[in-house]
C-alpha cells in the first residue's frame, strides 16, 4: 500500500460504502462517533436473547467446569480460562492491530499462515492479532508469531461465544477488520463485531452438508447472522451456494479457493531428517497421520496380513518387508496406549522424541510432539491421513500433497470432499472403501512400485495449481481495509452486557 493509500484509510470513512447488515448504517463507525447497537425485530431480539442465555449457560454449567478439572488435574493455565472468559481477552497486547484472524485449529492456522503471508507481501506494515479456539490451534499461533514477531503482535484465545467476553475483545483490540476462516461462524461474535462496527470476512469458508443441515434447522438464526459478514470468500462453487442457501447475501459471497491449496513458503532453515535414525536402505516410510483410534489397530492389522508366508509360518515376529510403519496420531497423548496396541502386534515401538542413532531403530515409531507433520511428509513414501477410516470426516490431506506425497484415505471424507475429488481425479489420492481393503493396496503399492511413483508424481502436480490464492484474499481484505477508519480515531461502544 502506497503512503496515500495508508492516509486514506486512516480518514477515508464510509461515505458511499454498502451497510454491512441490517440496522448498521455507515456512519456508525466513522470518526467520533459511537456505534450503534443492532437493530433487530421483536422476534430477532426474542431469538438473540433465548441464544444469549443458552451459551452463558453452556459456559457456567459445562465449560467453565472442565477447564477447572483441566487446571487441578492437567496442570492447565489459569491465564488460558481468564482469556476464554473474557477476562482478560486476545492475551498480552502490544498494540492494536489491524486486523483480527480468527482460527479455530492446526489446520485452519496453517490457512491463517498462508493469509497472513499474503497480506504482508501486500501490506507490509500490517499490525496482525491472531486467536484460536484449541490448544493445538494456540500452539500453532505461537509459531506464527515467532515467524512474524513484528507484525503479528499477539495471539490467544478466542473467548467462548458471549456478548459480554467478545465486546471486552472488541473494545481492548479496536481491529479495522475481522478474519474468521472456513468453519468459524459464531453469532455473539459476528454480533459484537457489528455492534463495534468491525467489518467481518469470511476466508476459505466451506461448509459441510452436515453443517447445511444444521444451520437450516436453526435458519432463523444465522440468517441473519450471515448478514453480518461483509464479504465471504468460499473455497468453491458448491460452497459458495450453500453459504447462499443459509441466509448470505448472494452478491457478498464469492468463489476464492482453498487456501489451504496454497504451498507453503519454503522454510528459512535446512531442516534435517527427523527419520535418519529410523530408516533402513531400501525401505519405504508409510506416515499415518491424524489418526483416531481405532485406526491404529486397523493399520498394524493391515500390515500384519501384509506379512510374507514363510514369516507367517515360521511364527517370526511380523516385519512388513519394505514398508516402515510411523504413526502420528491427531492427539500425541494418545501415544502411550498406541504403544501398548503395538506390543499386542508383536511390534517394537518407540517415541520420535527419544529416537536415538546409535540405538536400533524401533519397529513402528510414534509421533509423540506437535508440529512435525510438515517434515515428516517429506521424506515419507505414502501417507494414510485418519479421520477417514472412522467417522471423523477426514483430516486434510494438502500437507502431505505439498510435500510430494500420495495419499490413502478411507470412506470418511465428509471434511474435505471437495478437496479429496479432485486429488482422487488427479491421481495423488486413492480412498479405499473400507479398512478391510487397507491390506492389498498396502501390498499393491509396494510391489507396484511404478503406480507409487505415478502418485507422488501427480501429487507434486497437483501442489502447485493454485499457487495466487493467498495473494487474491490479500487484494480483497487490502480492499476492505481502506475502505475502514482506523479504530483509534473511532469511538467505541464500551458498554458490557450481563451474559
Amino acid at each position: 500500500m502506497k503512503p496515500a493509500d495508508n492516509n486514506k484509510a486512516k480518514t477515508g470513512g464510509l461515505q458511499g460504502a454498502e451497510p454491512s447488515g441490517i440496522g448498521l448504517q455507515p456512519s456508525c463507525i466513522c470518526p467520533g462517533k459511537q456505534p450503534d447497537a443492532p437493530k433487530y425485530t421483536f422476534r430477532q431480539s426474542l431469538l438473540w436473547y433465548s441464544y444469549r442465555i443458552l451459551s452463558g449457560a453452556a459456559v457456567w454449567l459445562a465449560l467453565v467446569p472442565w477447564e477447572l478439572a483441566g487446571i487441578v488435574f492437567r496442570a492447565g493455565d489459569w491465564n488460558d480460562l481468564k482469556q476464554r472468559l473474557g477476562w482478560r481477552p486476545g492475551g498480552t497486547v502490544r498494540e492494536s492491530p489491524k486486523i483480527l484472524i480468527h482460527a479455530v485449529s492446526a489446520g485452519e492456522m496453517a490457512a491463517a499462515g498462508v493469509l497472513i503471508a499474503a497480506l504482508l507481501r501486500r501490506l507490509p506494515g500490517l499490525r496482525i492479532h491472531v486467536t484460536a479456539g484449541t490448544a493445538d490451534g494456540r500452539r500453532c499461533a505461537r509459531e506464527l508469531q515467532s515467524r512474524w514477531p513484528e507484525s503479528v503482535v499477539a495471539e490467544g484465545f478466542l473467548p467462548w461465544d458471549r456478548p459480554v467476553a467478545l465486546r471486552r475483545l472488541f473494545v481492548r483490540l479496536r481491529p479495522r477488520l475481522l478474519v474468521t476462516l472456513e468453519m468459524e461462524i459464531w453469532p455473539a461474535l459476528f454480533h459484537e463485531a457489528r455492534r463495534a462496527g468491525v467489518p467481518v470476512a469470511v476466508c476459505s469458508a466451506r461448509l459441510t452438508r452436515a453443517n447445511v443441515r444444521g444451520y437450516r434447522l436453526f435458519g432463523f438464526l444465522f440468517r441473519d447472522l450471515l448478514r453480518h459478514a461483509d464479504w465471504i470468500g468460499a473455497q468453491s462453487a458448491v460452497m459458495q451456494r450453500r453459504f447462499v442457501e443459509i441466509g448470505a447475501r448472494p452478491e457478498r459471497v464469492e468463489v476464492a479457493g482453498n487456501l489451504k491449496w496454497q504451498p507453503p513458503e519454503p522454510s528459512p532453515r535446512q531442516l534435517e531428517d527427523p527419520l535418519a535414525a529410523f530408516r533402513v536402505p531400501g525401505g519405504r516410510v508409510l506416515l499415518a497421520a491424524c489418526t483416531h483410534a481405532p485406526e491404529e489397530r486397523w493399520i498394524l492389522q493391515a500390515l500384519g496380513h501384509c506379512l510374507s508366508s514363510d514369516a507367517s509360518a515360521s511364527g517370526k515376529k511380523a516385519r512388513v518387508p519394505g514398508w516402515q510403519l510411523v504413526l502420528a496420531p491427531r492427539h500425541p497423548a494418545r501415544c502411550d496406549a498406541i504403544a501398548g496396541e503395538c506390543a499386542r502386534w508383536h511390534r517394537t515401538a518407540g517415541m520420535l522424541s527419544r529416537l536415538c542413532p546409535s540405538a536400533k531403530p524401533p519397529e513402528v515409531l510414534l509421533v509423540d510432539r506437535m508440529g512435525k507433520l510438515e517434515e515428516l511428509y517429506r521424506y515419507a513414501s505414502l501417507a494414510i491421513v485418519g479421520g477417514s477410516f472412522c467417522n471423523r470426516g477426514g483430516h486434510s490431506p494438502l500437507e502431505a500433497i505439498h510435500a510430494g506425497c500420495p495419499v490413502l484415505v478411507g470412506p470418511y471424507t465428509g471434511n474435505i470432499e471437495e478437496v479429496a475429488r479432485e486429488l482422487r481425479d488427479a491421481g495423488a489420492l486413492w480412498q479405499l472403501n473400507n479398512p478391510r481393503e487397507l491390506s492389498p493396496a498396502l501390498r499393491e503399492l509396494l510391489d507396484r512400485s511404478g503406480r507409487l511413483e505415478e502418485m507422488a508424481r501427480a501429487a507434486r502436480k497437483a501442489s502447485f495449481r493454485y499457487e495466487g490464492v493467498g495473494a487474491f484474499y490479500a487484494k480483497k481484505l487490502a480492499l476492505r481495509l481502506k475502505e475502514r477508519p482506523d479504530p483509534d480515531e473511532s469511538g467505541f461502544s464500551t458498554g458490557i452486557g450481563l451474559i
